[in-house]
């Protein structure tokens, strides 16, 4: 009797995550970029994104959203002593959803050409966490 070949598959699946808690939490978005600077600054900026984006403190599955931090609101025992120090007193987190990633060029040109023709120009700080 001939014995029947059997083959055997693998398949590579390749989930980009931001942090495990993307597992854990069921995140459909990552943290884009974060924007800096001093109140003044931030809080024009954040009057620019509020009629671009939605205000939300939670991650949305279809569209890219923003959140106004400020460090005294925040939690300190959360951080670390130099993550603690490093962080900036104001701040502007945008998340981009992960079905917009692609588009992520897109977003992140428009958001300079619009702070670069404002009134905060080279005022404030961009860090893009892509």
């Amino acid at each position: 009797m001939k014995q029947q070949e059997k083959t055997v598959s693998a398949v590579n699946i390749v989930i980009n995550i931001q942090s495990f808690s993307d597992i854990i939490t069921n995140s459909s978005s990552e943290l884009f970029c974060t924007v800096s600077g001093n109140e003044n600054v931030i809080l024009f900026i954040n009057n620019l994104l509020s009629s671009l984006f939605k205000d939300d403190e939670y991650y949305s599955e279809d569209t890219p959203t923003y959140h106004l931090l400020c460090k005294s609101d925040l939690d300190k025992e959360e951080f670390s002593e130099k993550q603690w120090k490093e962080l900036p007193e104001y701040s502007i987190q945008i998340n981009l959803p992960y079905s917009l990633g692609a588009c992520e060029t897109f977003f992140m040109e428009g958001l300079k050409a619009l702070l670069e023709n404002s009134e905060v120009k080279g005022k404030y700080k961009l860090d893009f966490n892509g």
